[in-house]
């Protein structure tokens, strides 16, 4: 689950209100909480691109968790550049750092006049130098573009570099500076003006005087949403908190100026760093980023394999690192969205969890970027109003009908059709159903266009429903796999998972037909676990209750005590009869107060409280 907030509120029944811990600025009501933004540079800024004034920068910053380099289309900041283009805004991820392009190969041809230099470290790892004119750095943004930009430093006695736009091979544009100056960075433009061009290609030149430095290119077209990925493999926060330079990484950072960072500590502290100095260098990032005006959104590390044989952190001293990451945010007031959380969870129910990662649990695959992009793009995807979520507990105190409230998850009805409402933040991500509640992060991921459903808990009927009516899941993972199922009531933790196309099932009891029933329909389980089995996936019209009392719920309504194997040739082809089981160890004592009814090897007998046992029917 996703979490986005961090103060705690004390309220009184006259609605003013006092921020007990963390809090960047103050309020006067709960009111004002529930309005204040959460990200509001960027909010106003994603105003601004969706009237078509604006351009909006997010900068991901974190290690190789998040870098994705080798292919532009796999990775966290490309999945949710798509996602923006998927709901309609101009959206793109062209920026390639320098620690990258060795392994952008799609975008990035590095001329012989240039090579990887380790002199300067800044922003992106690395710079690339050049002092000849041979050739340039070749770049070729994936989206139409009209502006191009590399990002340099300065140094003195550097020389002049040049930035060229083509478009289709022939020339369109230049641009050139001199580099020579105080220690810093600073950047280039190209631009074709108003008119966007596909298949550009823009190159970085050496043009005279000094070595030359550059740690970054960039392209985009004019009003937009830009996502600069900015990770650096094997990063750790010391990097990304280091200032010693105007160049170094934060420095750099600061001097960029997005409008959002997303910070991701990563992994690589984790081994040989203590938790204090951990938490110290997070909180002198985080001050410094907020001082610059900058919004700041944080997230968990994703969980890494105990034994990887690089980290080789358990997962006890893991979940030590990330609660310092959480208790940073909550003490800062920063937006923080738990991934590790998240994937944890997700590996513990799935049963393939390494689904989510290209190795053995140490990097997300496309798999596992679209799932951490679904738990950050709601908050991204502002449109007039962001969600108000709290990792802490707000309490109202003395305010009739609140107690104490807790606002968790995402609430956003604009993905819901009419009259339906969806908590949670990837909820019900692509439906247009109707009069539909949706309730827990994953409920009814692909519901599609069902109607009157009902789904509460992670991952509740989250397969696709598209025509159905009248599901009811409630728990964890409950009616999960439905994609063609109606009429089902299902009740209990991955109660009914793999149920899919089977109608009108009563369903109660954790994992009650967890593992067997798939397209049966009409069937009444009741009680707990393996205690309730089901005899086949098509099963029809069964009624089983704790193994105890089962039967045939169809017309012929045929019931049996104690005989969960109960089928239709345990009723001798009868029609409204009941079956009883042989005893397994019949009585040897008396009873008190009563008498024992009992069959045994296939004769119904009845022991009373003096002992004596009467046949009432032979075998």
């Amino acid at each position: 689950m996703a979490t986005i907030y961090s103060q705690v509120i004390a309220s009184d029944d006259t609605g003013t209100s006092d921020v007990s811990s963390g809090g960047s600025g103050s309020v006067s009501s709960v009111a004002d909480l529930l309005n204040t933004p959460l990200l509001p540079r960027f909010e106003a800024k994603m105003q601004a691109v969706r009237a078509n004034q604006n351009r909006v920068r997010v900068m991901f910053s974190g290690d190789s968790t998040m870098v994705s380099g080798v292919n532009p289309d796999v990775g966290v900041p490309y999945t949710i550049a798509n996602a923006f283009t998927n709901m309609g805004l101009a959206a793109s991820a062209d920026y390639a750092s320098a620690g990258t392009f060795s392994v952008d190969t799609q975008r990035i041809v590095i001329g012989s006049s240039w090579t990887n230099d380790f002199t300067y470290d800044t922003i992106g790892g690395i710079t690339y130098k050049a002092s000849t004119t041979t050739n340039g750095i070749t770049f070729t943004p994936q989206q139409t573009v009209t502006t191009g930009r590399v990002w340099f430093l300065t140094r003195p006695g550097a020389g002049t570099l040049s930035i060229d736009m083509n478009v289709n091979g022939a020339f369109v544009a230049t641009a050139s500076v001199s580099t020579d100056g105080a220690d810093g960075i600073d950047f280039l433009d190209v631009t074709s003006g108003s008119t966007a061009f596909n298949k550009v290609t823009l190159v970085v030149k050496y043009v005279s005087g000094g070595q030359v430095n550059i740690f970054g290119i960039e392209a985009w077209n004019g009003n937009c949403v830009s996502v600069i990925n900015a990770s650096v493999g094997g990063s750790a926060i010391s990097d990304w908190n280091a200032s010693g330079t105007a160049y170094a990484w934060r420095n750099a950072l600061i001097t960029m100026n997005p409008d959002l960072v997303v910070f991701n500590p990563g992994i690589n502290s984790m081994p040989g760093t203590s938790l204090s100095t951990y938490r110290t260098q997070i909180e002198q990032f985080v001050d410094a980023v907020q001082a610059a005006g900058i919004d700041l959104l944080m997230l968990t590390p994703v969980p890494q394999n105990p034994t990887d044989g690089t980290h080789n952190v358990s997962v006890a001293t893991q979940d030590g690192y990330v609660e310092v990451n959480r208790a940073v945010a909550a003490a800062k007031s920063v937006p923080l969205i738990d991934v590790y959380q998240y994937f944890v969870s997700y590996a513990v129910s799935s049963p393939a969890p390494y689904s989510r990662y290209i190795d053995t649990w140490v990097h997300p695959n496309s798999n596992g970027c679209q799932a951490i992009m679904g738990q950050i793009f709601p908050y991204l995807n502002f449109n007039g109003g962001s969600p108000k979520v709290f990792n802490q507990t707000v309490n109202f105190q003395n305010v009739n009908a609140f107690g104490n409230f807790r606002l968790v998850g995402n609430i956003n009805l604009s993905r819901a059709g009419s009259g339906s409402v969806v908590v949670g933040v990837t909820a019900a991500t692509n439906t247009t159903g109707v009069y539909c509640t949706i309730v827990g992060d994953g409920a009814g991921a692909a519901l599609s266009s069902g109607q009157n459903h009902t789904a509460v808990g992670n991952g509740a009927m989250a397969g696709s429903q598209a025509g159905t009516l009248n599901n009811t899941a409630i728990g964890f993972e409950a009616l999960k796999a439905g994609n063609g199922a109606n009429n089902n009531t299902v009740l209990g933790a991955q109660a009914g998972l793999i149920v899919s196309s089977g109608d009108d099932n009563t369903i109660i009891g954790y994992n009650v037909a967890k593992t067997v029933l798939t397209t049966g329909s009409r069937n009444i389980l009741i009680g707990v676990s393996s205690a309730v089995t089901t005899p086949a996936a098509g099963t029809n019209d069964f009624l089983n209750i704790g193994n105890i009392i089962t039967g045939d719920v169809s017309s012929n309504f045929n019931l049996s005590l104690l005989n969960g194997a109960a089928t239709a040739g345990s009723f001798g082809g009868g029609v409204k009869v009941l079956f009883v089981s042989n005893a397994t160890t019949a009585p040897t004592t008396n009873p008190t107060g009563g008498g024992i009814l009992y069959v045994e090897a296939g004769a119904l007998k009845y022991r009373g409280s003096g002992g004596t046992v009467t046949t009432i029917g032979a075998a």
